[in-house]
């Protein structure tokens, strides 16, 4: 698989309540700047071919048109796209349009991953969410107007006081839309947020579980294909970029908090944008930490990493692809897993149950 590229653009107008990512409020002066750091930053990859390219955030979409256009100009004079290339882009509804569409088309997007988060108003106002509904609906008619044909549609669930009634509301409402892609997203209070200084609370694991079984089964009975944990696509809409991650392998990350992978070597971007801003201004570099994967740890987290799949692991051939066989203590947990009902082997294949789905996190890190 070719290398991926994630850019971050972590401007936003304000910081939804549950958000503790990297974003940064009241500096989109400093943009231009900004971009032009990410090129600095590109040059030291430059020529490697890319097979995926994923531009996050923060709100991309806050960037003005002509910046859109600088922005992939720049990575453009420094990589070298697939014909073939997925390109996604991050939208906020609000800040989206059939003119900012067609921009984004021209310049080779050819993916759009839509935050709806809820169609419930009252909701979207709780989260510190700036659209509405019908603003939603908006952004997502001028996508299809201008001839995006590969949408996904975000969404969380597992809000306090939410009903079964709701969720299920929510997913008829994004049904009804038939976007490629579908990822749903158990509200989490992490420190950092809003959420968390306010001791707001998401609803009950116990909850959260009865909801992602009711969100399985809409999605999976209306025709989407439950391919990692929180993502649903139609036959050959599965978003490559993301499974990049999840098979291990290579990537380039640009931008504030960005991470890489190259062939066992990690290393990440400076998180805060100002401390960023400041070091690629004396610098021209960011980095803020690195290691080095041992084949040990490359392939646990590729066990790891290949349990969010639902068409699960090769045990065999990544032990091949990394030179590596599994330790003894592994394989016993593993036994165990299966024992118990959370994972199954199928010829090759290792793979979570459905049963085990609901309790990955817990066997991921007994499994690290």
């Amino acid at each position: 698989m070719k290398t991926g590229l994630y850019v971050h653009i972590p401007f936003c107008p304000a910081k939804c309540f549950y958000c503790s990512f990297a974003v940064c409020v009241g500096q989109e002066a400093k943009a231009d700047a900004y971009l032009d750091d990410l090129v600095v930053e590109g040059q030291s990859y430059a020529g490697a071919r890319i097979g995926t390219v994923y531009v996050g955030g923060g709100s991309p979409s806050q960037l003005t048109d002509a910046q859109i256009s600088a922005l992939f100009a720049g990575l453009r004079s420094i990589f070298s796209f697939d014909k073939n290339a997925e390109i996604s882009f991050e939208i906020n509804p609000e800040h989206f349009s059939r003119v900012t569409a067609e921009v984004l088309s021209r310049c080779g997007v050819n993916r759009l991953s839509i935050g709806a988060q809820t169609w419930d108003d009252r909701r979207l106002r709780n989260l510190g969410r700036r659209h509405s509904a019908d603003i939603t609906l908006r952004a997502f008619a001028a996508a299809r107007n201008a001839g995006f044909k590969n949408i996904s549609l975000d969404l969380l669930f597992g809000f306090s006081g939410q009903t079964r009634r709701a969720l299920i509301d929510d997913l008829k409402k994004t049904l009804v839309l038939s976007p490629e892609h579908v990822s749903l997203y158990a509200l989490t209070v992490e420190p950092g947020s809003r959420f968390f200084r306010d001791k707001v609370s998401a609803a009950s694991p116990e909850k959260q579980t009865l909801f992602f079984g009711e969100i399985i089964d809409e999605l999976t009975a209306a025709g989407y294909a439950h391919y990692e944990v929180s993502n649903f696509a139609k036959p050959g809409f599965a978003a490559r970029h993301n499974l990049n991650y999840w098979e291990g392998g290579n990537y380039i990350g640009l931008g504030a908090s960005a991470h890489s992978h190259l062939d066992g070597h990690r290393f990440w971007n400076e998180p805060v944008f100002l401390k960023y801003f400041k070091r690629m201004r004396a610098e021209n570099s960011a980095l803020a930490g690195e290691e080095y994967l041992t084949p040990e740890q490359r392939l646990k987290e590729s066990l790891v990493f290949g349990l969010r799949k639902m068409a699960g692991i090769d045990m065999e051939a990544v032990e091949k692809s990394i030179g590596c066989v599994w330790d003894p203590a592994t394989r016993e947990r593993i036994e165990a897993f299966s024992v118990a009902g959370l994972l199954s082997r199928s010829g090759k294949m290792l793979r979570v149950t459905r049963r085990g789905l609901f309790l990955l996190d817990e066997i991921s890190r007994r499994l690290l």
